[in-house]
């Protein structure tokens, strides 16, 4: 199951970062200062970090038995 999660936001981070979506972000705009372009790459990152480090760390607490990930 661990692996089926950190595959989905994988591929949502694929999709994030794929042309149509940049595209989108890719405006002569300042959000507080900042190229939208470069905070929407940056806030998709945090969010992939931060997904990925609560599958492993949910996964961690519920159980401890490697059959437990497939």
């Amino acid at each position: 199951m661990k692996k089926m999660r950190l595959l989905a936001v994988s591929l949502l981070f694929l999709m994030l970062l794929n042309d149509p979506l940049l595209s989108i972000a890719n405006r002569a705009m300042l959000v507080a200062g900042i190229p939208l372009l470069y905070l929407y790459v940056t806030v998709a990152w945090l969010v992939l970090i931060i997904l990925i480090a609560f599958i492993v760390h949910q996964n961690r607490h519920t159980s401890d038995t490697p059959e437990a990930d497939e």
